[in-house]
């Protein structure tokens, strides 16, 4: 009987143990989680400042996060705006579900996720552990699978799962302790209003392939009319923006024709907004350390670009 106990208590331990390091060690989980809690708190300060403005909220993958600068886009249109943007990992439905649920009637989400997450049918939605601890941190982590919006609820098989850290995560947590560096972003890395910027520059990046699909999977296409289903019947515009992707000159071209044929079927679902670069620019100066991740400079070239389509949307609507 003492070996049962001793044993049920040392699994008791190791399970908060693994909670532990899931959802409050894990310095990728504390990044997004300050990154959260400052556009919440903008989201509140805009709310109480200007009650009843109607706010513009971007969001989608870190192509969003580090591509769209509100200050930019608010001295644009005028409007208040929220980068919402999450990492893709955190899954396209908490991503949605995460905006949605801060929006009021008269506010605009301006969806820009990467076109592959909509046309790939292999693409996984669900969210995954850190849209779980981030959810946890706040102590409501059945939000963490897409909520009302997609009716997602969180199961207790899933919880115990998801609040494991698993080998893989072990691995890197040991390797980032040992070496010091930790997360790859830092928390002065989150600017004005959700923008996220690094002053990282890999001059050694290399163009993405030109686009070749440029149909909705049937994932991506329920996916667009969840969205847009349950945006119009919170009384909120949405809209979609595709991000940019580091393309090489010589597939500019074929790319940008691609992307617009695409563009083509998204907007059967919802309005797309073109910024007049449907998805593609070639210059390596605009990106820091991934091909969909802007640079301050490109940053500030798309978001000028969008905010005025933007403007134009708004003043038609």
């Amino acid at each position: 009987m003492k070996l049962l106990i001793t044993l049920l208590f040392s699994l008791i331990a190791a399970y908060a143990i693994s909670c532990v390091l899931t959802i409050f060690v894990n310095p990728e989980v504390t990044f997004w989680n300050e990154a959260i809690s400052q556009r919440l708190e903008a989201i509140a300060s805009i709310r109480e400042k200007k009650p009843g403005e109607p706010i513009l909220f971007f969001t989608g993958g870190s192509s969003c996060a580090f591509s769209i600068d509100p200050e930019i886009i608010e001295k644009i249109t005028d409007r208040p705006a929220i980068n919402m943007g999450l990492p893709v990992a955190a899954g396209a439905h908490y991503i949605i579900h995460h905006a949605l649920r801060q929006s009021r009637p008269g506010d605009t989400i301006v969806y820009t996720t990467a076109a592959d997450i909509l046309a790939f049918p292999d693409q996984e939605f669900s969210p995954a552990k850190i849209s779980f601890a981030l959810e946890t941190r706040r102590g409501i982590p059945t939000e963490y699978a897409g909520g009302s919006t997609f009716e997602n609820s969180l199961t207790i098989p899933q919880s115990l799962t998801l609040s494991r850290p698993g080998v893989d995560y072990l691995i890197v947590l040991a390797g980032r302790m040992a070496s010091g560096k930790g997360y790859r972003y830092k928390l002065s890395d989150i600017r004005y209003r959700g923008l996220i910027q690094t002053p990282i520059h890999d001059s050694s990046l290399k163009p993405a392939g030109p686009r070749t699909i440029v149909t909705l999977s049937p994932g991506g296409r329920q996916l667009l009319e969840t969205l847009a289903a349950a945006a119009k019947q919170k009384g909120v515009h949405v809209v979609y923006s595709m991000p940019l992707t580091y393309t090489a000159t010589t597939d500019l071209a074929a790319s940008r024709i691609k992307n617009r044929e695409f563009l083509a079927e998204i907007e059967k679902i919802m309005p797309v907004i073109e910024d007049g670069y449907s998805g593609a620019i070639d210059q390596i100066e605009n990106f820091a350390d991934s091909h969909r991740h802007l640079s301050d400079k490109g940053s500030g070239i798309r978001s000028e670009a969008l905010a005025k389509a933007l403007q134009r949307y708004l003043a038609e609507r």
